[in-house]
């Protein structure tokens, strides 16, 4: 077990309640998970782990859903206060083959900048930048997940020159 006794939570709930409708989903959750630890989160289908994920990773707030009450922290913040949390947070589900939700790339593209709600110039400069530069701007209409059959190859251009963030 790691020792916590002086360590800052990355994550912290307090009393976390939520629900759908009349459906309680949550009850009273307090958890503390600190940075470095490894949390498995597991249940029945139904019993709330991806309402949870969803509640502390922001996606529930990006909805509509700041009916939950209760607390939820974030490197000592509120999540309902932290601008950008998707910079905070990433989520990998159990079905990492299955990560791709939309029908088509640039949808699956642009919803990473819609989540950092960039705006729509700015998108499109990006969209630009990035499908010109990998070479597969004739794939924005493609669905990703019928891009990569045995019997088709789409190769990437050479990413040497690829403008990196530091």
């Amino acid at each position: 077990m790691i020792e916590t006794r002086d360590r800052t939570p990355a994550i912290e709930l307090k009393q976390v309640s939520f629900g759908y409708g009349n459906k309680p989903i949550l009850s009273e959750m307090d958890m503390t998970i600190y940075e470095g630890e490894v949390v498995g989160i597991v249940g029945l289908s139904g019993s709330g782990k991806t309402t949870l994920i969803r509640l502390i990773n922001g996606a529930m707030i990006r909805e509509g859903h700041h009916d939950y009450t209760g607390e939820i922290l974030v490197q000592g913040k509120e999540n309902r206060s932290v601008k950008h949390l998707n910079r905070l947070i990433g989520t990998i589900y159990q079905d990492t083959d299955n990560q791709l939700i939309f029908t088509t790339v640039i949808d699956e593209i642009v919803f990473g900048m819609e989540n950092y709600q960039l705006s729509k110039e700015e998108m499109n400069r990006r969209l630009t930048v990035v499908t010109e530069s990998l070479g597969i701007k004739h794939l924005h209409f493609k669905n990703p997940n019928k891009l990569f059959q045995p019997a088709e190859t789409y190769p990437l251009k050479n990413l040497s020159k690829w403008p990196h963030r530091h």
